[in-house]
């Protein structure tokens, strides 16, 4: 049985783990910068986009960039990886390809 599960159960399983944790990382990213925005993710000494988000907010009117760098900076990376977690899924599915 470890020999057949192995051989033919394992690479299945594979492609779908990695395609799976490639959708989720981006839900992971965002739930991180969320719960830092209102104080309750990662402790004060760890960076992170939503602090930063929630730090430099009230400046929006006087120095802008300080709010538009980081949260554009999550939205990219959380899109770029939504998007290569959805191209993953696209080549890894048999149902897909002729």
């Amino acid at each position: 049985t470890l020999k057949i599960v192995a051989k033919n159960i394992m690479p299945q399983l594979v492609s779908v783990i990695v395609t799976t944790m490639t959708q989720m990382l981006p839900s992971f990213i965002s739930y991180e910068a969320f719960l830092s925005f209102f104080g309750l993710g990662l402790p004060i000494t760890v960076p992170s986009l939503g602090r930063l988000i929630s730090d430099y907010s009230q400046n929006v009117t006087t120095n802008a960039y300080l709010f538009w760098i980081p949260l554009t900076t999550l939205v990219l990376v959380s899109l770029s990886l939504f998007v290569v977690g959805q191209n993953l899924a696209d080549a890894s599915d048999p149902r897909t390809h002729r």
